[in-house]
């Protein structure tokens, strides 16, 4: 059942390497920061470590049957984007374990994204894990699918696990389900955002191309002025209302200032938004702003903005 255990969270960290992308409309990306400044690429090499003085644990009837103080899970993401965003397995491994384990298949992983957050729903799928319960031989897995819990997306990246995996081989000892609960952080990268795509963005230009407000003391208020130009030949329309994710409470538009939404501009025609930077505590803050286009080509423009409370 330990092993079942590790496997699980073996998964939900492979999840989180699946989120890597920014493509299309309903996909799922993973960034560098809140504002999704840096999309990580595919290919890029993630590794998630059960937490610090956490245990993985393995149920069955409300009692624990099994438990492992120690794992860890490598792998790569498949793509940039992907609906949902998609990972393989390389490794995985585990210690501090009440039972023998071992595993049978890597599987793979899956992250989408969750609206209006910076989280994204983790699936595993194809792992099996053998486990020696009751001094038999217990084999549970994902199958074609299993939800495996959320990732909170953060400086610190949480992959929380609590669900049920199924027994895919083994003798009448072997209960035929069991619950798993676990968490994992990710130790490479150290920052991991699940974000939807940013805006593809053809017509519209940024100045400056992205808000970095540096140090500034908690309390204080600085402000930025970003003009934004339509360089395309024909008339493009922003609509009514940008959106935002991530700390757009402390990084924010001045009220009044926004010249853009619902505006429409003509071929080389600008327009002006205010951004504010107001931090309420010492530790570093991003936020992503878009302005969608509602007429012309180019989809819009998503804004990264960051800063630093001091």
């Amino acid at each position: 059942m330990a092993r079942h255990l590790k496997i699980f969270l073996l998964v939900a960290a492979f999840a989180a390497l699946g989120a890597l992308g920014a493509g299309t409309a309903g996909a799922t990306i993973l960034c560098t920061d809140a504002g999704c400044g840096t999309v990580y690429k595919a290919g890029t090499a993630i590794e998630l470590s059960l937490a610090s003085g956490t245990s993985a644990r393995l149920t069955s009837g409300g009692s624990t049957i099994a438990t492992c103080t120690g794992s860890t899970a490598k792998g790569t993401t498949s793509s940039e984007s992907g609906t949902p965003l998609t990972g393989t397995i390389s490794s995985l491994t585990w210690s501090g374990c009440s039972q023998t384990t071992h595993t049978v298949a890597n599987g793979s992983l899956s992250i989408e994204w969750i609206s209006e957050t910076l989280n994204g729903t983790v699936v595993g799928s194809g792992t099996q894990v053998t486990v020696q319960i009751f001094g038999v031989s217990c084999t549970y897995g994902t199958g074609e699918g299993t939800h495996l819990g959320i990732l909170t997306g953060g400086e610190a990246p949480l992959l929380k696990i609590a669900t049920t995996v199924a027994k895919t081989a083994g003798g009448f000892l072997c209960p035929g389900t069991a619950g798993w609960d676990a968490e994992y952080v990710a130790t490479e990268p150290h920052a991991v955002f699940v974000d939807p795509p940013r805006l593809l963005n053809l017509c519209v230009g940024a100045n400056p191309a992205n808000a970095a407000f540096g140090g500034q003391k908690v309390g204080s208020t600085t402000k930025i002025e970003v003009t934004f130009k339509n360089e395309c030949k024909e008339n493009i329309k922003f609509a009514a209302k940008p959106t935002s994710l991530g700390d757009s409470a402390q990084l924010h538009i001045w009220p009044g200032s926004d010249k853009c939404s619902g505006v429409e501009l003509a071929a080389a025609a600008t327009c002006t938004v205010e951004f504010v930077f107001e931090p309420t505590e010492k530790r570093g803050f991003g936020a992503r702003w878009d302005f969608q286009t509602v007429m012309g080509m180019g989809g819009g423009i998503s804004y990264s903005l960051s800063g630093t409370g001091t």
